[in-house]
């Protein structure tokens, strides 16, 4: 029998893999799909916790509603009815400054009145608009916003807002890659300021509300029951065709397709526990192979099969964070905690990258009276914290809450979640190393790599690209 395989059971391979799978059933063709996931159960990052009444997120905590590709998912799932939108406060968001939290701006009257910027680096900032259009080159984030906005905007402002996404170095990362939205609006309309107005006329007319300056577009959504919602319907309907405990040591090219050679193989189905040892070995072979893995593990895997491909995934760095979850009584925390979290600049002398604030963004994530807060810790400024024993990382945490939050007790729960390679950077020269990959592909048929490596890290973009993949392996097997 014919057969395509899915190589990684995160929100990439199983959003790819469901979009396969109701293709095949649509063409009525009889392939066989096959899921290998090297974990114990299939997730990925997207994880949520049950301890005691809270519901902790060990990763993204949730996803903004403006991407057609997650709503036409989550109906396909049937589980549009458990969608919860965040609180209304969920939209304000602080930045910490000398040991306090200030909020983030929400309108050019508020930004000149904030105390976030001295007077020179706010005039600095409106001058943006009379700054020249860069060469269309490539720059580093700090460059870019250095060049537009000043360098203290850069190093106050905007490193905050990439410690949040990538947990990166403003000086390493890629405008063009990270940030291409940025990256556009300056070529197209010269200026970030001078953008603004045309790009809230496009979003009316789109049937979008334009949103406060700083504050992302869309409404930030979640599930009941946590974020891994999603991923538990994607592997439910697909449980007869998930291989767990299942890892891929490498590819290899056949005639018609490919072998892949697999240690611990189990049946079909989740496995019964996450402790098996890799004692059996075997070959799948497969017509079609979708990589849905984290880039150092495609680079390993696609070593002889793909070596152009394997050789520019290897390059793809990858920041560890550490999630640091904190449970208080709410008259032990002096703060309103009115927002969605906060973010702590590099240069405010703190180890902690922020804290979501998970009691107030969604119901159902602390019982009454009590609040949730996550902090994480690490990055690639950092990297020594994921080396700190649980209790230090927790004493670490409420010693560096404590001050703005008004924190005046010992946590009643805590819990330390550790993702050595959490997030992939798209530093300097990453544009190049995706153009590298995708010719690579071109050049091997029956191939496809995705994942968040490569164009976009939150869950929208990987859901997004799943139909992409899906639908140009359809049209590849006719």
């Amino acid at each position: 029998m014919k057969r395509i395989a899915v190589l990684g059971g995160g929100i990439s391979g199983l959003a790819t893999a469901f979009r396969i799978d109701q293709g095949l059933k649509k063409a009525g063709t009889s392939y066989d799909l096959v899921i290998l996931e090297q974990a114990c159960r299939p997730c990925g990052k997207i994880q949520s916790e049950k301890i005691g009444d809270f519901i902790v997120e060990s990763g993204p905590n949730g996803f903004l509603d403006n991407e057609p590709a997650t709503d036409r998912l989550v109906k396909d799932l049937g589980i549009e009815n458990r969608l919860i939108p965040s609180r209304p406060e969920g939209q304000k968001r602080y930045l910490l400054s000398k040991g306090k939290l200030t909020a983030l701006p929400g309108s050019p009257l508020s930004f000149l009145l904030s105390p976030l910027l001295t007077l020179k680096g706010k005039a600095r900032v409106v001058m943006e608009r009379f700054i020249s259009k860069g060469m269309g080159l490539d720059e580093s984030v700090l460059d870019f916003v250095t060049r537009r906005l000043g360098r203290e905007a850069a190093e106050t402002l905007i490193d905050a807002m990439v410690s949040g996404i990538y947990a990166g170095d403003i000086s390493r990362l890629s405008i063009k890659a990270a940030f291409p939205r940025i990256f556009e609006l300056e070529q197209e309309y010269g200026g970030l300021f001078k953008a603004l107005p045309k790009v809230a006329g496009e979003r009316k007319k789109m049937g979008q509300e334009p949103g406060p300056t700083g504050q992302p577009r869309g409404r930030l959504t979640s599930f009941d029951q946590g974020m891994d919602v999603i991923t538990k319907a994607l592997a439910q309907v697909l449980s007869h065709k998930i291989r767990t405990s299942t890892v891929v040591s490498a590819i290899r090219r056949e005639n018609h397709g490919y072998s892949i050679l697999v240690h611990g193989m189990h049946k079909q189905g989740r496995a019964r526990h996450c402790k098996a040892p890799l004692t059996k070995t075997g070959i799948i072979h497969a017509d079609a192979v979708v990589l849905a893995l984290p880039a150092y593990s495609a680079s390993r895997v696609l070593a002889k099969a793909c070596k152009q491909a394997s050789a520019a995934l290897a390059n793809i760095p990858y920041a560890g964070i550490t999630v640091i979850a904190l449970a208080f009584d709410r008259s032990n925390v002096g703060h309103r905690l009115d927002g969605f979290g906060f973010l702590a600049p590099r240069n405010q002398g703190v180890r902690i990258l922020g804290a979501r604030f998970a009691s107030s963004t969604f119901e159902n994530r602390a019982p009454k009276e009590s609040v949730l807060i996550e902090a994480m810790a690490g990055g690639i400024t950092d990297p020594g914290a994921l080396d700190l024993g649980a209790r230090d990382l927790v004493d670490m945490a409420l010693d560096e809450l404590s001050e703005p939050l008004g924190i005046d007790s010992r946590p009643k729960l805590s819990a330390v979640f550790r993702h050595v390679t959490a997030i992939p950077q798209y530093n300097l020269g990453h544009i190049d190393l995706v153009s590298s990959i995708e010719e690579a592909e071109s050049k091997t048929p029956g191939l496809w790599i995705t994942g968040n490596a490569l164009r976009g890290v939150a869950m929208n973009k990987c859901i997004a690209e799943s139909e992409r993949v899906a639908g140009a392996l359809m049209n590849y097997l006719g």
